[in-house]
């Protein structure tokens, strides 16, 4: 007796799905293990926090800012601080808010919130 599925249509052998699925487990990079770990599994932790900071860097230094990842807290809180030009700038709440809250929360939906050290 030969297990069979269908799939997509067509009747498959279970040894060709499991040859699929094989085929397909060597396909997956790196990239796209982190990728699903940190989405789905994962807690918040300072490695995930500050690679999304490092797209977020070259923005504030182009200002003449930097900004320093401090602290993640359980509560998905991230405690930053703002360094040169942005650290005594009045617009520096509104830049947490815009460029570092919003992309932190679009990569890392465990991020709750961002405060300035």
């Amino acid at each position: 007796m030969v297990l069979s599925r269908k799939v997509m249509g067509e009747q498959v052998a279970a040894h060709q799905l499991g040859n699929f699925f094989a085929i397909m487990a060597t396909e997956v990079t790196t990239e796209v293990v982190t990728y699903l770990k940190r989405r789905f599994l994962m807690a918040l932790d300072k490695t995930s926090v500050q690679e999304v900071l490092e797209t977020i860097r070259p923005r504030l230094q182009a200002d003449g800012g930097d900004i320093t990842l401090v602290d993640v807290k359980d509560d998905g809180t991230v405690v930053v601080e703002l360094q040169g030009a942005c650290k005594g700038c009045p617009m520096s709440q509104f830049t947490l808010a815009t460029q570092v809250e919003c992309v932190l929360k679009k990569e890392l939906p465990e991020v709750t919130g961002v405060v300035a050290a």
